[in-house]
Parts: C-alpha cells; structure tokens; sequence
C-alpha cells in the first residue's frame, strides 16, 4: 500500500496500477474495494496517449532504466585521450615524456595531499593508471 501511495504522489501511474494489482492478488478481499482505482487509472493511462500499458510499461523502465546506470562522463578511463583526460582532472602538476621512434609516451602526475595519481599515456591514449 505505500508503495502504491508514494507512487501516486510522485505521479507514477504505471506503478500505481502494479501496486494495486499486487495488493488484490496478496489480498483477494480488497477487489470490490480496489477494482474501481484501477480503472480509473488504467482509463488515466490510455488517455494520456501512451499507446497502452504495454508500451507505457516498455518506456517507463527504459527511462527508469537510465536513471540507474552512472554517468561515467567525468570519470577518467582507459582509452581516453589527453584532452578528455584534461577535461575531467585538469592540467596536471607534473608531465614526465619519454619518445622513441613512432612513439610517444607521458606520465601525469596529479599530487594530492593524500594520494597521488598517475596516468599514463602512450601515442595520445590512456593506457595505464595509478591512483
């Protein structure tokens, strides 16, 4: 039941209908008393061009979906180039180069007072870091 309500309040109606369902299958009892919300709402649901509970249902979890998967847009990852890298830490403190033929390679050093991060670049790309 809160489950049902708090989905209401935020205006979650697919989940409302789901909440309500769930509680006549657990409790049959509750149907005369229950049914009636249910159709007003799945009739709430239709008119609100959804295309129907299935595809409501389908772009419901899609976008609660993307509410869950981190946004790893500011956090430094392997393959990265210099300018990403540069984007999300900033310049770096220290900048040790090493070129050889047909190769390049940098270490950025990011001290801090507690840890000191390292990343290492080879041709332009991440390959290696050390936090």
């Amino acid at each position: 039941m809160k489950d049902a309500y708090f989905a209401a309040k935020d205006d979650e109606l697919f989940l409302v209908v789901q909440s309500l369902k769930s509680i006549i299958e657990l409790n049959p009892d509750l149907t005369n008393e229950l049914a009636p919300y249910l159709v007003k709402l799945e009739a709430k649901m239709k008119n609100q061009n959804t295309g129907g509970n299935k595809n409501y249902a389908e772009e419901y979890i899609k976008s609660r979906k993307q509410e869950t998967i981190p946004d790893y847009t500011q956090i430094v990852q392997l393959g990265m180039t210099e300018k990403e890298v540069t984007k999300i830490k900033g310049k770096p403190k220290y900048i040790d180069k090493l070129s050889e033929p047909h190769r390049q390679f940098e270490m950025w050093t990011y001290p801090t007072d507690s840890t000191t991060s390292r990343f290492y670049f080879e041709n332009n790309m991440l390959v290696r870091i050390e936090e």
